[in-house]
């Protein structure tokens, strides 16, 4: 029961990150467009660095659930 738990949070990690992704790159192509920055788009560089983090927390999601499966995988192999 605990590998498809995994399993369905590194999907949903992977889905989360992927609309994240589309989203901060229409961001760019907005700012590349326009000629105008992403700190004026987001608010400021406060948020600029908070979005950055974001991705990285949801790029971090899929790993983890990777890791998870895996210790889960062999913790029941050896016992």
């Amino acid at each position: 029961m605990k590998k498809k738990l995994w399993i369905i949070l590194g999907v949903f990690g992977l889905f989360c990150l992927g609309v994240e992704m589309a989203t901060f790159y229409q961001v760019g192509y907005f700012v590349d467009e326009f000629n105008t920055s992403p700190t004026v788009v987001l608010g400021g560089t406060g948020l600029l660095v908070l979005t950055w983090l974001k991705l990285l927390v949801l790029a971090m999601i899929p790993v983890i659930a990777g890791i998870g499966i895996y210790l889960n995988s062999r913790k029941n192999e050896e016992g």
